[in-house]
């Protein structure tokens, strides 16, 4: 069983405010905390570079959050 993180956590997990992430790829703190509380979608090369290069993580163990858009799959 492969243990994961929210995003949240892999942030802080790194030591780093939502501040101090949102400087190191250009994006502004409500774009980064809209991500973590799954508001807003996270788009890919924004998420492999938060993991990879912000938190030095691998992906595969951060949870993605679900962003509810309201529309549903049956």
């Amino acid at each position: 069983m492969v243990t994961t993180i929210t995003l949240r956590a892999a942030r802080v997990n790194a030591g780093l405010s939502l501040r101090e992430t949102a400087k190191k790829i250009g994006k502004s703190p409500k774009a980064v905390s809209f991500w973590e509380r799954g508001i807003v979608p996270i788009k890919a090369i924004d998420f492999d570079k938060l993991c990879t290069e912000v938190y030095s993580i691998d992906p595969s163990i951060v949870e993605i959050p679900i962003v509810d858009d309201g529309n549903y799959d049956e």
